[in-house]
């Protein structure tokens, strides 16, 4: 009798939640294998014993008065497990009469596992739409290369022209800055270009000093950086790396104006070291700025994630820095404490 209406086994194993079917007693009559995995026993074990032997909880005693005036309920509860493990739940109870007899469905949801599946579910939401700004910036960088790329070949002209015709020196220096400037944005506009598909930059062997020398004064010439203290101790003689300069330029670029921005009031330290050890280069980036909340360090390298104040930044230069770094086989390690700063260390394999 039972087995007719209620025993579609198949289904009930397949559902992830806890299933009972008990009597006016409480008395278990069939179960399915959430509720074994639940209670770590076999299912059979259940059947014709007091459901609260396997759910202690005050619950059941006002448990068959609640369907007085109501053929269902839905209740928050606390259960002990036979393990003296507590579960927090959401059980939903279903009254039914088969043949003058009073029995009951019950539903329960570890309500943990609930939060944990809605934290997953929010993940996934927010990858689907990191995937659909990704899938943008093709289009978006197009645009960019047509609208920047043309006025940047006139400025660069320009350049050509007036270093033909100059003889100071100073003017020529200044010339040859803004020239490799120009360079610089065009190699970011192809970047961008052929930011969903590999670039075929091509690697070269790379003084790792230089580079870092070279990013430090790019990053000086912006007036935040007129009250910061540049410490740089950079270790001679370390062998060059083959890497695609601009790329690690990007890096080091990206790494040190954070620590700028992370500095309040544009007054602190940002000491630059590099050294060899068990072989690979390290780089080592560190700041007095606000430091990160320690609730943001495990998500400061995905995509469209950012600390900093709407309008300095959209989230990409940690997670387009650690890319490169791992196309390298590197690794980009960090330690912040908030309100002392931060430490980026960058390890290449040598």
């Amino acid at each position: 009798m039972f087995d007719e209406k209620f025993n579609c086994k198949a289904i009930l194993d397949l559902i992830p939640e806890t299933y009972f079917l008990v009597d006016d007693n409480l008395t278990v009559l069939d179960s399915n294998k959430a509720a074994s995995a639940l209670i770590n026993t076999a299912t059979n074990n259940f059947k014709n014993k007091p459901i609260n032997s396997y759910l202690q909880s005050n619950f059941w005693n006002s448990f068959l008065s609640s369907f007085e005036k109501a053929n269902e309920i839905n209740e928050e509860a606390k259960f002990i497990l036979p393990d003296k493990k507590r579960l927090e739940a959401n059980l939903k109870a279903v009254k039914t009469e088969v043949n003058g007899k009073c029995l009951f469905q019950l539903l329960i949801q570890d309500k943990k596992k609930l939060q944990d599946n809605v934290k997953e579910n929010k993940m996934f939401e927010q990858q689907i739409t990191s995937v659909y700004k990704l899938g943008s910036i093709g289009t978006l960088a197009a645009g960019i290369a047509h609208e920047i790329g043309n006025p940047l070949t006139s400025i660069s002209s320009v350049v050509q022209m007036i270093k033909r015709t100059t003889k100071e020196k100073f003017t020529d220096e200044k010339l040859d800055l803004v020239k490799s400037q120009i360079n610089r944005i065009s190699n970011i506009i192809h970047q961008l270009v052929e930011f969903t598909s590999p670039s075929a930059s091509t690697p070269k062997p790379t003084d790792i000093n230089k580079l870092l020398e070279s990013a430090i004064s790019i990053v000086k010439m912006g007036r935040e950086t007129n009250n910061i203290n540049f410490i740089h101790e950079l270790k001679p003689e370390l062998p060059s790396l083959k890497v695609v300069p601009d790329q690690l330029l990007h890096v080091f670029i990206n790494l040190i104006m954070n620590a700028v921005d992370s500095i309040e009031n544009k007054s602190g330290k940002i000491w630059l070291n590099t050294f060899r050890e068990d072989g690979h280069i390290e780089v080592v980036i560190r700041d007095t700025g606000t430091g990160i909340p320690k609730k943001y360090m495990d998500r400061i390298f995905e995509p469209f994630f950012s600390t900093k104040t709407p309008g300095k930044g959209i989230g990409l230069g940690l997670w387009v820095s650690y890319g490169i770094i791992k196309n390298l086989d590197g690794k980009i390690l960090v330690d912040s404490q908030p309100g002392l700063g931060s430490i980026f260390k960058i390890l290449l394999p040598v």
